[in-house]
């Protein structure tokens, strides 16, 4: 009996690691049935934790490293090991047949390893490459404790098979990744995503692991280690896919790195091996988005996932791998030394005054980002080769045999700085593959903080808040859906408010800004975080003319009824010289019959490409975007049309048309009319209206316009101001 319990207590430790997250991890040694004299190298949240892949000249995985071989250096600072061992996993299972086997049983007694399979809009030829490599690492290189996934990215990221260690449902989902479309994507994830929502459930059975272990004796300990990997994997599959969706909606772009940041960062949830093998054909990374690039390697470090880039493409001749150019070059080179980024082409003011240029991140004929994300996180790139399949054993080595260094830094608190690792071993002829640092950097909410957001949250945080330039930002509401009601908020700042730095000898200005907005609810927790960093390039002839415009962030949230405050912050990057502003606003209960949008005077109307990406913008129309004066606009008299824009949602079940009546007032006066007539609504529902009114006649004045949508018995009414000038 006194033995059973022993193995009993050994087991829940073992459990334990598996669902402990990260900042309080037990990293236990492999645990033999029986031993009472196991290492145990635990880490706790100020330690940090390294993989470190050990291999001699010819590749060989070298075995044998001693503690006393090995020293670890942060920002040049050399740091006391407080643990280090040899991580070796079982050996593979036994090779499958044609028909594939089932998982695996789970050994609660070792670390699980985590793999997910990633394929990121692969034409025809590369998803044939990229489907030959994968199966041969599903064929014959899982072992025991290994959970693999598979993920696609598309117009957002999707879920094809949870983890497992079943190879038949993975070589099944690998198929349909390699072959399927997106449509075909998002319906698969749609419903594996219903039922991981549906096994939420295991939460309880984790909660009661040690009582059950406790009461089997050990018996059943397998079955209980395999719910709770389940249960703890459901939940970092529906956190990964929901923090995609944010950070995409937040951010407004469709970079793969979204999706990358979101793998990755929920993988901290479990200890043991984490490896994220990523099948595209390059990634570009233009200037606005090198941050976003560092920040996804830094959380891939933080919850020690290493990266495998394939470039799916196969065998480059030297033409086509030229093309990365100087820029991604440059940001991969920046990325690399920890240095700042340096743009490396112009970005254009249009560009800047869109508020879209998330949406250059576009892929390219680029390898060197892809070495630059693999490098940095402890893996390493696989191109320029037709034999993907060769280079996946070395992926498997790296999975089923490492070493684990865990020492303290000395304390300090977040300073959104890039902290540099740095391994050294004295036995010559070694070689180390490791990560090379991470961002000391918090979070806010659900999201992490990207490293130009550092000094704009201080702002927000200091008393009084800085004012050193002046800037304008307004929520506009909308529609109503389950999530609450939409409200897109308009920032606007004029570009002569920053710092420009010109470059007379290559006859080029510079300037760097950002501006962030955060959202909380009456308790003070952050529900919503949205930013963007704007670096500016263009020609020096032109910085006059460019000063003149705008820059202007549109970004769209919802929330349910409530109490918020909103906080908003410019950034000149430059001087780094912050402008802040807070304000309070309440979200009433949604009310029954027609409802209708903030009135908004037009400023202009801007052409968007047909290929741009679709967003949850009420501004925009599949061809053009509305900007919207903030605040109350001065316009001259005379002028012409004055453009007004505002969203009507009918009620669903009142068969009689919405009807708008639009007054004019000055000085409390009606001074003119309208009714017109509306379009039908749109496939959404909703009639998204553009009203052009005479103003010739107004004579100078500060006017207001009331918009009152009728429809049955219900009304609804909206109000907007402008002064006319002579």
């Amino acid at each position: 009996m006194p033995q059973l319990v022993k193995l009993a207590a050994l087991v829940f430790i073992a459990i334990a690691s598996l669902i402990t997250p990260t900042g309080n991890l037990v990293k236990a040694q492999d645990v033999q049935r029986g031993s009472e004299q196991d290492e145990v190298l635990r880490v706790d949240a100020s330690e940090v934790l390294l993989d470190i892949v050990v291999r001699d000249r010819r590749g060989k995985t070298i075995r044998d490293l001693r503690a006393d071989e090995i020293e670890v250096f942060e920002d040049g600072v050399k740091q006391k090991v407080n643990g280090f061992r040899l991580v070796e996993a079982e050996a593979p299972s036994s090779a499958p047949s044609a028909e594939g086997i089932g998982p695996a049983k789970l050994n609660p007694l070792r670390h699980i390893n985590l793999v997910t399979l990633v394929f990121d809009n692969l034409n025809l030829e590369a998803r044939q490459l990229a489907n030959q490599a994968a199966m041969k690492f599903l064929g014959s290189e899982l072992r025991s404790n290994d959970m693999v996934a598979v993920f696609t990215i598309g117009n957002r990221l999707h879920v094809l098979q949870q983890f497992t260690g079943d190879r038949k449902l993975l070589r099944e989902a690998v198929q349909r990744a390699t072959t399927g479309s997106n449509t075909q994507f998002q319906s698969k994830s749609d419903e594996i995503r219903k039922q991981l929502d549906a096994f939420y459930d295991q939460a309880e059975r984790v909660e009661k692991l040690g009582t059950a272990v406790g009461e089997n004796r050990g018996a059943g300990a397998g079955g209980i280690a395999e719910a709770a990997v389940e249960a703890k994997t459901a939940e970092i599959t529906l956190n990964a896919l929901n923090f995609a969706e944010t950070l995409q909606r937040e951010q407004q772009g469709r970079s793969s790195l979204y999706s990358l940041m979101a793998l990755v960062r929920e993988q901290r949830r479990l200890t043991g091996r984490k490896t994220l093998i990523y099948f595209s054909e390059g990634l570009q990374v233009p200037p606005n988005l090198v941050e976003l690039l560092r920040t996804t390697i830094s959380e891939a470090n933080r919850a020690n996932v290493s990266v495998y880039g394939v470039d799916a493409r196969g065998l480059l001749t030297s033409n086509v791998n030229a093309q990365a150019g100087e820029m991604l070059a440059q940001s991969a080179r920046a990325s690399r030394s920890q240095l700042s980024a340096r743009p490396g082409s112009p970005v254009t003011r249009e560009q800047a005054l869109s508020g879209d240029t998330a949406e250059a991140s576009l892929r390219g004929n680029v390898q060197g980002t892809l070495d630059d994300l693999s490098a940095s996180t402890g893996g390493f790139l696989i191109a320029n080769t037709n034999d993907l399949g060769g280079k996946m054993q070395n992926v498997a080595a790296d999975i089923g045999s490492y070493y684990e260094l865990a020492y303290t830094p000395q304390a300090r608190k977040y300073d959104g700085k890039f902290h540099a690792l740095a391994v050294k071993v004295a036995r010559p002829g070694v070689r180390l593959q490791t990560r090379d640092g991470y961002f000391d950097l918090p979070s806010v909410g659900k999201s992490p903080v990207l490293p130009y957001e550092m000094p704009m949250l201080a702002a927000i945080n200091a008393a009084p808040l800085p004012r050193a330039f002046d800037y304008r930002a307004v929520a506009f509401r909308f529609g109503v859906n389950s999530d609450g009601q939409q409200h897109t908020l308009v920032m606007e700042v004029p570009l002569a408010n920053f710092t420009f730095v010109p470059d007379k000898e290559k006859k080029v200005y510079r300037a760097r800004f950002a501006l962030m907005a955060i959202i909380k609810d009456a308790e003070g927790r952050v529900v919503h975080k949205l930013s963007q960093d704007f670096p500016l390039e263009g020609a020096l002839e032109r910085l006059e003319a460019v000063k003149g415009g705008n820059v202007i962030l549109t970004r769209s949230y919802w929330l349910p009824p409530g109490r918020y405050t909103l906080e908003s912050v410019a950034l000149d990057r430059e001087p780094n010289k912050t402008s802040a502003r807070r304000s309070v606003f309440v979200v009433t209960p949604p009310k029954q019959g027609v409802r209708m949008s903030s009135l908004s005077i037009i400023k202009r109307i801007e052409q968007i490409a047909a290929d741009a990406q679709a967003a949850d913008d009420p501004f925009r129309t599949p061809s053009s975007k509305i900007v919207p004066f903030i605040g109350e606009p001065t316009l001259r008299a005379g002028a012409g049309g004055l453009p007004v824009y505002l969203v009507i949602y009918p009620a669903k079940d009142v068969s009689e048309p919405a009807q708008l009546t639009l007054e004019f007032m000055l000085d409390g006066k009606v001074v003119g009319k309208a009714a017109p007539e509306l379009p039908a609504p749109d496939n959404q529902g909703r009639i998204p209206y553009v009203a052009s009114i005479p103003s010739q006649s107004f004579k100078p004045g500060r006017y207001e316009i009331r918009a009152v949508v009728r429809q049955g018995g219900s009304a609804t009414e909206e109000h907007a101001f402008f002064i006319l000038d002579q």
